[in-house]
C-alpha cells in the first residue's frame, strides 16, 4: 500500500507527496553495541548540505560490534577516505536499505565474499573502492555483524547510521523503525525577526532583532525574555534557534517546527523524508550566518515563495505568535509571543534590484577589476541582490603569512545556492608562488583556505564555493611540522602514528615522503586527528631497529625538515 503524507507550506525538501514507503517492522533491531544515544540526526546542517542518517555515540572508542537491522542481502561495500569511509548497504526483502559508516574494519563473513575479496589491497591500504553484490552473493539475517565501528573517513569515532526507500530517498531513521528513549523536550534559545525589504522595519529599525526566550521556572510555554513585544512593519521573517537533545547530551536537530500565526499555521518544516539531490538546499532551512556546530538557526518562512513570512499590509495591531517543536519521539515545546504590526515604511530605507535571477547567469566584477564572480544558470533558487565590495587587505595574522590582495566581499553571505560560485582574483604570474585563496569569515574572525587553482591564461587564483563571504590572497611561507620523538614505540600489528600540522594551505598528501629502512611504505593521512599512519600490513616488522625518514610538503611547496625516527621490535 502506498503512503501519502503531504505537508502544504514548507520548503521543496520538506514537500513529500506520494511515494512507494516500504513496510518497516515496528521495530527494526537497534544497529550497534551501544547505548541508544544520538549525537547526530536526520537533515542536521553540514556545512553546506544536510546530514542524511543519525550518528550514534562511540564514546571516543573503536571495535564495536554493527549489526544488521532486519533480513536481506548486502548490495554494496565501499570505502570512501573523504567521505563515510569503510561501508556497507544492506537491501532488505521490503526494498528497504540500510547503510552503516565509518567503520573501523569489516566482518569477516563481509571479507570472505569473492567479490569483496578482489578488492583486499584497497581495503588494506584504504584506497577508494566500489563493489556492488546481486540478491546471492551475500545474504543477511537480522542481528548478523557486518563490521566494527570506528573514525575511518571523515570524523572521529562515531557510527553513522541511514535509511533509504527503494528510490534512494532517504528517511528520518527515527520515524521509520529506529527508536530511542527520550522523554526530553526541544530547547528553544532565541528568536530573530528578520526586515526583508526596504519597507520592513523592527521596533524602527532595518537591522534583524534577536530575542532571548525563557520558560517559565524552565517548564513551557516558552516566551521572550522580559515579555518583549516586537514592533514589526512591512515583510518580516521569523527565525528561530531551537535543539533537541534526544535523550543524551548532544544538541541535535529537532523533528518538525510549526509557526501559527493569529492561530493558524502558516508554516511548517518536517524532517521526514529527504532526496539526496537537494542536498544544497540547505540554505533554504538552516541560516548559514547563525548555524555553526550544535547551534540551529531556522528560516519559518520561505525563501523561495515567500510563504509563512509576516506582512503588515494583511495584518495590523497586536497578534499572537505561536512556534511549536517536536522530537521524533513526540515530546513538544511551546514558544508563545505576541507581535504588534505597524503599518509598511512609506518611504523605503533603501532600494535593493536582484540581480540573480532563477535561470540567469550573473557575473560581478569589483571596482579595482581585480575579483570577478560568476553564477551559471542553474545557481539561483530565487532572486536575490548579490553585491561584490572590496576593502584594504587586513594585517598579516602572523609572520610567514602575508595578505597579498584585498578582501573582496560577496554578500549576503548567507545566500543559498544549488550550484557554486565561481571566485576569481587575479594575481602577478610573477608572484603567484605560495600564494593561494582564503574565504575570511567575519563574525569569527577566521579564514580558510579555499584553494590554489591558477589560471596562466587570465593570470588569476579560481575558486567554487558554495558559502559565500569575503575572499582574499595569503602568502604562505610556514613550513609544515613533524611533532615526533627520535625514538617512538612500535607494537607488531599496530600502526605507527607520527603527528604532523601545517599552518595555511594545508598538506599536499601527493608530496609526502616516507621510507622505513630506506623502503617506501603505504601510509595513510588522518585529516581529523593530524596524523600520518604507517599501515600495520607493512613489512616493517623484523626483528631489530629500524629507521623511518619523514619529509611532509604543504600546498604551498615548504617543505618540513627531514626527520628520522627510530623505532625497535
Amino acid at each position: 500500500m502506498q503512503s501519502a503524507r503531504a505537508h502544504i507550506l514548507p520548503c521543496i525538501f520538506v514537500l513529500y507527496c506520494v511515494f512507494s514507503a516500504p513496510f518497516v517492522r515496528a521495530e527494526l533491531l537497534w544497529p550497534i553495541d551501544r547505548p541508544r544515544q544520538i549525537t547526530g540526526t536526520f537533515c542536521e546542517s553540514r556545512g553546506t548540505r544536510f546530514h542524511y542518517g543519525i550518528d550514534i555515540s562511540c564514546a571516543g572508542k573503536k571495535g564495536f560490534p554493527i549489526y544488521a537491522v532486519d533480513d536481506g542481502h548486502v548490495s554494496t561495500v565501499i570505502y570512501e577516505k573523504w567521505g563515510i569511509g569503510y561501508a556497507v548497504f544492506v537491501t532488505h526483502r521490503n526494498g528497504l536499505k540500510s547503510f552503516y559508516g565509518h567503520m573501523d574494519r569489516f566482518a569477516p563473513d563481509v571479507l570472505r565474499n569473492t567479490r569483496v575479496t578482489a578488492y583486499e589491497k584497497n581495503i588494506l591500504d584504504r584506497k577508494d573502492f566500489r563493489v556492488d553484490l546481486g540478491e546471492k552473493d551475500l545474504a543477511v539475517t537480522r542481528g548478523m555483524i557486518l563490521g566494527y565501528s570506528g573514525d575511518s573517513g571523515i570524523g572521529k569515532e562515531h557510527f553513522h547510521f541511514e535509511l533509504r526507500n527503494g528510490d534512494n530517498v532517504n528517511l528520518n531513521p527515527l520515524k521509520y523503525g529506529i527508536s530511542v528513549p527520550d522523554v526530553s523536550p526541544p530547547v528553544f534559545s532565541e528568536v530573530r525577526m528578520a526586515p526583508l525589504d526596504g519597507y520592513a522595519a523592527v521596533n524602527g529599525g532595518i537591522d534583524e532583532v534577536s530575542y532571548n526566550v525563557q520558560a517559565d521556572n524552565n517548564k513551557g510555554p516558552y516566551r521572550l525574555s522580559g515579555g518583549a513585544v516586537p514592533r514589526i512593519a512591512g515583510r518580516v521573517g521569523v527565525k528561530v534557534v531551537v535543539y533537541d537533545r534526544a535523550g543524551y547530551t548532544s544538541r541535535v536537530a529537532p523533528y518538525k517546527i510549526e509557526l501559527h500565526v493569529n492561530n493558524a499555521k502558516t508554516y511548517e518544516i518536517v524532517f521526514d523524508t529527504s532526496s539526496r539531490a537537494d542536498a544544497r538546499r540547505m540554505g533554504l532551512v538552516y541560516d548559514y550566518n547563525e548555524t555553526s556546530g550544535s547551534r540551529y538557526t531556522y528560516y519559518l518562512y520561505s525563501r523561495i515563495s515567500g510563504g509563512g513570512l509576516l506582512d503588515t499590509a494583511n495584518i495590523s495591531g497586536n497578534i499572537p505568535i505561536t512556534i511549536v517543536a517536536y522530537d521524533a519521539s513526540g515530546n513538544t515545546s511551546v514558544l508563545s509571543m505576541q507581535i504588534r504590526a505597524e503599518r509598511p515604511l512609506d518611504t523605503p530605507a533603501y532600494v535593493l534590484t536582484p540581480n540573480l535571477k532563477v535561470g540567469r547567469k550573473l557575473r560581478l566584477n569589483s571596482s579595482d577589476s581585480a575579483c570577478m564572480v560568476e553564477f551559471d544558470t542553474r545557481a539561483a533558487l530565487y532572486d536575490e541582490s548579490i553585491t561584490l565590495a572590496q576593502y584594504a587587505p587586513f594585517p598579516s595574522p602572523m609572520q610567514g603569512l602575508s595578505v597579498v590582495s584585498n578582501v573582496y566581499d560577496v554578500a549576503p553571505s548567507n545566500l543559498c545556492t544549488m550550484t557554486p560560485a565561481n571566485i576569481s582574483i587575479a594575481c602577478n604570474e610573477n608572484s603567484r608562488e605560495k600564494v593561494g585563496m582564503y574565504s575570511l569569515d567575519r563574525k569569527s574572525n577566521t579564514f580558510f583556505f579555499v584553494g590554489n587553482m591558477y589560471n596562466a591564461r587570465k593570470k588569476a587564483f579560481n575558486a567554487r564555493v558554495f558559502k559565500m563571504g569575503g575572499f582574499f590572497l595569503l602568502k604562505d611561507e610556514i613550513p609544515p611540522v613533524i611533532h615526533s620523538k627520535a625514538i617512538v614505540k612500535a607494537r607488531r600489528g599496530n600502526g605507527i602514528k607520527i603527528k604532523v600540522s601545517d599552518i595555511g594551505h594545508g598538506l599536499d598528501l601527493d608530496a609526502v615522503t616516507l621510507r622505513v629502512d630506506g623502503v617506501d611504505v603505504v601510509w595513510y593521512y588522518d585529516f581529523d586527528y593530524g596524523y600520518i599512519e604507517i599501515l600495520p600490513h607493512n613489512a616493517i616488522w623484523q626483528k631489530g631497529r629500524h629507521a623511518i625518514t619523514l619529509q611532509v610538503v604543504d600546498l604551498a611547496g615548504n617543505k618540513s625538515e627531514v626527520k628520522t625516527i627510530e623505532y625497535s621490535i
